[in-house]
């Protein structure tokens, strides 16, 4: 995996940041400094497993991270536009995941991204990438809310369904 120079320390969370303002994994070397080589939490572009689109697509990863003010989620995501030979960054968010109320920020935060996705790309190929274009907002929604999704595999996660359906929309609607 890449790894980038610490730019920062985030004052919020006290982890270090890259100067792109990417979160980094202080775990890679305990005795980090401003300066140091660490590798990004989300890699989005390297695993691929997330994907919404065709031949131009958006791949997306996410990361949780524990600090002294609590939980937090980052939601990260890249362009890959094949039909203009360009890749770059498409959206990235932190977001605290410590209340129910932050979760489900969260979690239709997750839901907007895939839908900015589609309507970036234009169209998506569920046999292509193995899933729908909502698999990752439902998988967010699985790690950060397991209580729901109960007896739901991943297969049923990337490809939907009625008991998959009702699981999301009780997260993604809770006040």
């Amino acid at each position: 995996m890449i790894k980038f120079p610490v730019a920062a320390i985030d004052e919020l969370t006290g982890y270090p940041v890259s100067k792109h303002g990417r979160f980094l994994d202080p775990s890679d070397d305990y005795e980090w400094a401003v300066g140091s080589q660490l590798s990004p939490f989300t890699d989005p572009y390297g695993h691929m497993h997330f994907a919404v689109g065709d031949k131009d697509a958006v791949f997306m990863d996410y990361a949780t991270f524990a600090c002294a003010r609590g939980e937090f989620i980052i939601l990260d995501s890249v362009y890959d536009g094949e039909s203009s030979s360009y890749i770059g960054n498409f959206e990235y968010h932190v977001l605290p995941v410590n209340t129910s109320q932050q979760i489900t920020a969260a979690i239709n935060d997750a839901n907007d991204l895939c839908i900015r996705a589609l309507n970036t790309v234009n169209r998506h190929n569920t046999r292509g990438h193995n899933q729908d274009s909502l698999y990752f907002a439902r998988y967010v929604a699985s790690k950060l809310c397991p209580h729901e999704f109960e007896n739901i595999t991943d297969r049923m996660l990337r490809l939907g369904g009625a008991r998959v359906s009702t699981a999301f929309n009780k997260v993604l609607l809770r006040k």
